[in-house]
């Protein structure tokens, strides 16, 4: 069986297609691969195992059929025809799994009414599976977009960390979208209730994946603009800065962030001065992801300055990540790093390690976050000026051209129906207020934060 599995690469998608008269269902196998147009002839010994809306126990992962190298096999399991099917318990096999459309939707309508029926490495699963299978055509966007709002009532860490990579895709792509104001409001009834049952305070005792889920949550309400969200983690940061109580070690990157994000040259520097003083490396990280966040360009400045400032603290593998921890971030961010490489690139490349190439690889990195017509002609330009020099690779050109136009291609796929969703997407309840109304409510509300 394991031949199957180390002499070949990549991995199975499984499909299952439910016969709803007689409750059975076939289960087909293929590889998986993102361009869903691509073959091969790939087989695999899977051991499968499902669960049922009736017998939704998932604590038993002994295989209760196989595919023994065979194309697809039959299960006759004398399901009932309104209930959902689930295979893959608790997730332990290594493959993807899409189903029928009927059985997406019952899956869905199941996580809306009872989440925890389900187990939570499953709820990732099925979340992180529907988004794959959106981008490459194999499912309709409108089923992970309606799965998604499950997660009003998730407190577990596996969805939530799924969601989180789901979300912050999103934003990157559409933060400069004419509609960005729809994603953030589907954001926004998702994240509210979830926001107001953890708070932005540890308790004694929680568990530790409470505590990072706390983290993801925080992150995704201040993304939706949630009215609260930013006052609360601003007044905690502002405590600290003023000597009183310290936010706990946990929280400390995501409250930096937030803070810093328009932050004063006195709360920027409060960061920056603990970054060039702390020994603690796991700190230290965390210092430099939160001051990545800065979208202010004399502080994105000085951030990336402090790069190629050999009289400072700063150690050497830490200098490369300076740059990817703003251009990551935030298109302010990733604007202020190409400029700054048009006038640094010697400098910038007196900090490589062996024989790496750090131009070239930031300028890849970059490439990867580029979204618009206007970022592709920066990037392209400082790539023009620099491809024929010793500090990059003689592929450069091809490689960023090539991830700019997948960003161009997962847009053209995947923005209309998301976003024609989004925008007929209707709420109830607190997280209905208009949109203008909340961003004028939160643009007020950091205002006089950094007012007091």
């Amino acid at each position: 069986m394991m031949g199957s599995w180390t002499q070949q690469g990549g991995y199975p998608l499984l499909t299952v297609k439910r016969n709803y008269e007689d409750g059975s269902f076939t289960v087909s196998q293929e590889a998986f691969y993102n361009n869903e147009n691509t073959k091969s002839d790939k087989l695999w010994y899977i051991p499968i195992n499902y669960a049922s809306q009736s017998k939704s126990d998932f604590r038993n992962t002994e295989a209760s059929d196989y595919l023994l190298k065979v194309p697809s096999i039959k299960v006759d399991a004398k399901l009932g025809k309104d209930e959902w099917l689930i295979l893959n318990k608790q997730s332990t096999g290594f493959y993807r799994i899409n189903y029928d459309e009927q059985n997406w939707k019952m899956i869905v309508q199941g996580l809306i009414d009872s989440p925890y029926r389900v187990h939570a490495r499953n709820r990732a699963q099925l979340i992180h599976d529907a988004y794959r299978f959106s981008i490459s055509n194999r499912l309709s966007h409108s089923i992970l977009l309606d799965m998604l709002t499950y997660l009003s009532n998730e407190e577990e860490y596996a969805p939530w960390a799924t969601s989180r990579a789901i979300f912050d895709t999103f934003n990157r792509f559409f933060i400069d979208d004419k509609e960005y104001e729809h994603f953030k409001q589907y954001l926004a009834y998702i994240i509210e209730p979830v926001y107001e049952k953890f708070g932005i305070h540890e308790d004694s005792g929680e568990q530790h994946y409470h505590k990072i889920t706390r983290n993801i949550v925080i992150h995704l309400a201040n993304m939706a603009g949630l009215k609260n969200a930013f006052g609360d983690v601003y007044g905690k940061f502002k405590t600290e800065l003023q000597g009183g109580v310290t936010i706990e070690p946990n929280l400390q990157s995501q409250f930096y962030c937030i803070s810093l994000k328009d932050g004063s040259a006195q709360e920027f520097d409060y960061v920056f001065n603990k970054l060039m003083s702390i020994n603690d490396q796991a700190l230290r990280n965390s210092f430099i992801s939160s001051l990545g966040c800065t979208e202010r360009k004399e502080h994105l400045q000085k951030f990336f300055s402090s790069s190629i400032d050999t009289s400072n603290s700063l150690r050497g593998p830490e200098r490369l990540n300076i740059l990817s921890a703003a251009y990551s971030r935030s298109q302010a961010g990733l604007d202020a790093a190409i400029e700054f490489l048009q006038t640094n690139y010697q400098a910038y490349d007196g900090l490589a390690i062996n024989s790496n190439k750090p131009v070239d690889t930031a300028i890849r990195g970059m490439s990867s976050y580029v979204v618009n017509s206007d970022q592709e002609a920066k990037l392209l330009e400082l790539v023009t000026a620099l491809k024929y020099s010793i500090y990059v690779n003689s592929d450069l050109e091809t490689v960023v051209k090539s991830r700019i136009q997948d960003n161009y291609n997962w847009l053209k796929t995947n923005r209309g129906p998301i976003m024609t969703w989004m925008s007929s997407f209707r709420t109830s309840g607190s997280a209905s207020l208009s949109l203008s109304v909340v961003s004028m409510a939160t643009a007020l509300l950091m205002v006089l934060f950094r007012l007091n």
